[in-house]
């Protein structure tokens, strides 16, 4: 026993020193940048803001109007069309006599389907798409030519003019700081009249800048307390309210909002309530 702890403190002895003599000199790293490397701004390293949808997108899915305003109406085109596209002429039913001067620029607004509150028999309001976008090119007393800028749907005579506001596509911002708002409202109605909504499909909301919604605000939907299905734990009992998706806002009106369903575990439908939820 003796000479094998001998044995093995000589070998202990021999072994370290050796690796000892390996081992490779500590790296000292220098705190001056390495020739040819800028200093890149921190920004650069910070996720891109990233629009929601495109403007053609957010245009053509309109919003939900309650009262209807309209400063004038197309009444004709230059030649026998029957359609106006984007380059075309086409004439409005005001001039000098509504103040109308050369540059000004009007939405082509579709007065569409008739809405009524999910539950109820009132009428909520009406969808507005825009179908185009004109600018005034010569103002007559009583009468005015304009270009067509822009078209997002088919512009006939008859459609609707309302001057032109601030339509920019929502972000998402993720440095924003989220904010705390106390928001509930009901999807009232789907762009198409569908039944079943699911992602990626637009949606229309009974609260809007009045109740203080901003674009790319987000809302979790919520499913409302139901039984059971067979395939579920426990399905002799009820499921409470939960959330099953989220929508997030891409334009808001005074009183309604356009939004567009980003999540969905489960069938949506119209009627469904939703919250305001701190997210992006």
């Amino acid at each position: 026993m003796r000479i094998s702890t001998a044995l093995a403190l000589l070998l202990l002895t021999c072994v370290i020193p050796a690796f000892a003599e390996e081992a490779p000199a500590e790296t000292v790293q220098s705190s001056e940048p390495e020739a040819g490397v800028e200093n890149v701004p921190r920004e650069f390293f910070l996720e891109k803001v990233a629009p929601v949808v495109s403007e053609k997108v957010l245009l053509s899915a309109g919003y939900l109007a309650r009262n209807d305003h309209p400063f004038g109406y197309i009444t004709g085109f230059d030649g026998k069309m029957t359609i106006a596209l984007s380059g075309d002429v086409v004439y409005f039913n005001h001039g000098a006599d509504a103040s109308v001067k050369a540059g000004d620029r009007f939405f082509v607004y579709k007065k569409g389907r008739t809405v009524t509150f999910p539950g109820a028999r009132e009428e909520f309001g009406y969808l507005v798409t825009i179908a185009g976008l004109i600018e005034v090119t010569e103002v007559g007393d009583a009468i005015s030519t304009a270009l067509v800028r822009a078209e997002y749907d088919e512009i006939e005579k008859g459609d609707a003019l309302t001057p032109e506001f601030s339509v920019i596509p929502p972000t998402i911002d993720p440095d924003k700081p989220l904010e705390n708002k106390l928001i509930s409202g009901e999807i009232v109605c789907e762009r198409f009249g569908k039944g079943e909504i699911s992602i990626g499909d637009v949606v229309y909301l009974n609260v809007g800048r009045m109740d203080g919604v901003a674009e790319a605000d987000v809302f979790g939907i919520l499913e409302p307390q139901r039984k059971k299905r067979w395939w579920e734990w426990g399905a002799d009992e009820k499921l409470p309210e939960h959330q099953i998706g989220k929508l997030v806002v891409i334009l808001v009106r005074d009183g309604t909002s356009t939004a567009v369903v980003s999540s969905a575990k489960d069938e949506i439908k119209v009627g469904y309530k939703f919250n305001y939820i701190q997210s992006r």
